[in-house]
C-alpha cells in the first residue's frame, strides 16, 4: 500500500511493540511434562504388551493400584498431598505470571530494544573512545553501567568526569538510561 492509498490523514509509520520479555521458568516446566509424558508413554505401551501377551510380564498400572489399594490412611499422605497442591499452584502461578522485562528500549516510534550483553559493548566503546583509556572493563545491568577504566593520565578525576560524560552520552538515547558509575585505576606506561 503506498502513501498515497493511505490518505493525508494517516501515519504511515510502524507502531512499537512490546517490550521482549524473558521465558521464565516454562521452558524448563515444559522439558518436565514432556519426560512425564514419555514415561506414561513407556507405562502405558508395557502394559498394552502385557496384556496382548506379548512380553510375560504383569502389567505396572495393574501391580501398582493394588500396592496403593491395599495400604491404609498415613498422616504423611496429608503432608504430600498438601505438598502437591502447593506445587501445582506454584506451577500455576509460573504459567499466568508476567515475565520479567531484560530488554532496555530506546527512544524510537517502532519497538527497538538493546540486551544488557548490547549496552556493555556500547559503553565499553564509550569509554574507550576517550583520549587517555587504554582499556575498559564494563558490567552493565538494566538499571547501573560500572566502568573500570585504565588510565595513563595523572588527573583521574578529569579522566572519570570525561568517560561518565561519554557514556551518558552515548546512553542518552534510551528511555531509561541506566546509572553510570566510573572507576580509575593507573597503567603501568606513562604517555
Amino acid at each position: 500500500m503506498s502513501t498515497d492509498q493511505l490518505g493525508s490523514g494517516h501515519d504511515s509509520s510502524l507502531r512499537a511493540s512490546k517490550a521482549p520479555a524473558s521465558t521464565g521458568v516454562l521452558p524448563l516446566l515444559g522439558v518436565l511434562e514432556s519426560l512425564c509424558c514419555l514415561a506414561l508413554g513407556v507405562v502405558g505401551l508395557h502394559d498394552a504388551l502385557a496384556y496382548a501377551d506379548i512380553v510375560e510380564a504383569e502389567p505396572w498400572v495393574e501391580r501398582l493400584v493394588a500396592f496403593v489399594d491395599n495400604r491404609a490412611a498415613q498422616t504423611w499422605m496429608v503432608f504430600a498431598g498438601a505438598a502437591a497442591i502447593l506445587v501445582g499452584l506454584w506451577l500455576l502461578y509460573q504459567a499466568v505470571s508476567p515475565r520479567a522485562r531484560r530488554e532496555i528500549q530506546l527512544h524510537a516510534r517502532t519497538g527497538v530494544f538493546l540486551t544488557a550483553g548490547s549496552l556493555r559493548s556500547i559503553s565499553t566503546a564509550a569509554a574507550q573512545d576517550v583520549d587517555s583509556v587504554e582499556r575498559a572493563s564494563v558490567s552493565a545491568s538494566k538499571r547501573r553501567v560500572d566502568i573500570d577504566a585504565t588510565t595513563w593520565a595523572p588527573d583521574h578525576d578529569a579522566v572519570k568526569s570525561a568517560v561518565t560524560a561519554k557514556v551518558t552520552e552515548r546512553l542518552s538515547v534510551l528511555t531509561n538510561p541506566p546509572r553510570v558509575s566510573v572507576q580509575t585505576s593507573q597503567s603501568g606506561v606513562e604517555a
